[in-house]
């Protein structure tokens, strides 16, 4: 577990991240889903001398080579659903923090920047597939 706990500081270290609290649960009263938030963050902008600006990372694993990984569509699906749970998802950068598992210690981050709406709008498709197939019928919740 150490390499991977190495890792993981690592990337907090290279990003800037200057706030990590605790994985919190995240909910959506108007859409009817929920999840659990690895991480949210502050980050320090270097582009914005001394501003910071909210993170949303999620963990992931990897048992083949990091330097081809670009992440799937689904991990950044999840990510914009925790934005929108949020309230904030205008206002944060989504991100994985992808672990191997072939080669312990190895670690990068995925932004998905630019991605987020387009992100949003395959969940919510996913949603209301999901939906019904399970004949899930959600009532908006003020």
């Amino acid at each position: 577990m150490e390499p991977h706990v190495q890792a993981f500081w690592r990337l907090v270290e290279e990003n800037g991240f200057e706030s990590l609290p605790p994985g919190r649960r995240v909910a959506n009263t108007e859409y009817g889903y929920a999840g659990l938030l690895d991480l949210d963050c502050l980050r320090l902008d270097s582009e914005l001398i001394g501003m910071t600006s909210g993170c949303i990372i999620d963990a992931k694993t990897y048992g083949n080579d990091l330097a081809k990984m670009g992440g799937y569509w689904d991990w950044a699906r999840q990510l914009a659903a925790y934005a929108h749970g949020l309230g904030s998802p205008a206002n944060v950068r989504l991100g994985n923090m992808v672990f191997s598992t072939a080669h312990p210690g190895e670690a990068k981050m995925i932004w998905w920047d630019g991605k987020e709406s387009e992100a949003w709008d395959q969940f919510l498709a996913c949603l209301t597939l999901w939906q019904a197939e399970e004949d899930y019928h959600w009532e908006a919740k003020p």
